[in-house]
């Protein structure tokens, strides 16, 4: 088939951690879905395309042998009951909903992304897995199987106000296919996560240097120094990083793995918190984050002094100050604002260090087996001040 009969576009299969893991109990949610990209064509059109019957409808894709479900360690592609995976796209009501629109907004590889979940496919993929296994989901080959494909008109207009579908215009004659030979996604299923344990936080203005309740300006403090008490109210040991590459499961739409200290730390980063005037709602302390990879590497591990271990009932107290320099920078005399903590999370376990590390050993190589879901830091505290 030559070039002129293909029309190439860029997909990926992606998941809604990193790394992915299916927990059976589902406690944490398992999603899978297709990012989509065009290609370098100039056409100003928003190209639309049907996804019935297509690699982006999920039961349809594994029947026809558009996408493949492998089992990792023995390479074995999966079956799947009669019932659960649909071979025939008729079946599958055709709605607005059942077409994407991909807009021309930027040129190449910065081109809009649009994200399209594989529907149902918790549902589907659990009657194959077990826990503790690796499992791969690919696409075989570039065809995309996609019936209709065209540009600019709304899929509302497709399918027509009363919702049902109207007779389609022909389709484009070239076959919509992905601009990669193949792409997969990885997981790893589990039976349950074990639930993170809780750290109490409470904030607090220092008592000295401190003033919040005088209405002249001339009272305001100079510098605010925040008292952070962190409590651990469990009936067992925790174990917490405070600082460095944290290794666990991150969502990818709203957090990036930071190794910059958390409020754990004897001296915690100014990322941690959020400082907003209390009249325009202004938050004046940066918060983008820095990625990392989640594993060992040139680092050559991790000592204990980026460990804190808090007993049963255990409390340690951390202190964070905003400067008079910073507050100068970015504030204004006489006005009030408010400081509270951002969530972030951090890796955990139970036991001591020792537990952790093994007996004697300095230096942490290797994390302890198995991803966790992350400790979250938060704390409900809001405080007040005036500079």
């Amino acid at each position: 088939m030559s070039y002129q009969e293909e029309f190439p576009i860029s997909i990926d299969i992606q998941g809604n951690y990193h790394p992915l893991f299916f927990d059976l109990s589902e406690t944490v949610r398992f999603e899978l879905y297709i990012n989509i990209r065009r290609g370098l064509e100039q056409d100003p059109r928003d190209l639309i395309i049907l996804t019935t019957g297509s690699v982006f409808d999920l039961p349809a894709a594994l029947g026809k042998g558009l996408l493949e479900f492998v089992e990792v360690d023995s390479g074995k592609v999966v079956s799947f009951r009669s019932n659960s995976v649909r071979a025939n796209e008729g079946q599958a009501e055709t709605t607005s909903q059942s077409f994407i629109a991909l807009p021309t907004l930027g040129k190449g590889k910065d081109r809009h992304i649009i994200k399209v979940p594989l529907l149902h496919a918790t549902s589907i993929l659990r009657e194959a897995v077990q826990p503790g296994c690796k499992y791969r989901l690919r696409l075989c080959g570039k065809d995309l199987g996609v019936k209709w494909w065209g540009w600019s008109s709304p899929p509302e207009i497709l399918v027509g106000s009363n919702g049902n579908l109207t007779e389609l215009p022909p389709s484009m004659p070239q076959r919509l296919v992905n601009s990669r030979p193949t792409c997969s996604r990885l997981f790893t299923t589990v039976s349950a996560f074990e639930a993170p344990p809780k750290l109490e936080i409470t904030l607090s203005l220092e008592p000295d240097g401190n003033v919040t309740n005088d209405p002249e300006p001339s009272a305001a403090t100079k510098e605010v120094v925040i008292r952070i008490t962190i409590t651990n109210a469990n009936d067992h040991l925790i174990t917490v990083m405070t600082r460095g590459d944290q290794n666990y499961i991150l969502h990818k739409t709203d957090e990036i793995s930071n190794p910059k200290a958390r409020i754990t730390d004897p001296h915690p980063d100014p990322q941690n918190f959020s400082v907003r005037d209390l009249e325009t709602r202004e938050d004046f302390m940066p918060d983008s984050p820095m990625f990392v990879c989640p594993v060992a590497g040139g680092s050559g591990g991790w000592g204990r002094s980026k460990f804190l271990t808090l007993g049963s009932g255990e409390q340690v107290v951390r202190t964070f100050t905003l400067s008079d320099q910073f507050l100068a920078r970015v504030g204004t005399r006489g006005r009030k604002y408010q400081l509270s903590l951002r969530r972030t999370g951090c890796w955990w376990d139970k036991g001591t260090l020792d537990d952790v590390f093994g007996e004697g050993n300095q230096v942490l190589k290797t994390w302890p087996k198995g991803v966790k879901r992350p400790m979250e830091l938060e704390s409900e505290d809001i405080v007040i001040f005036r500079y």
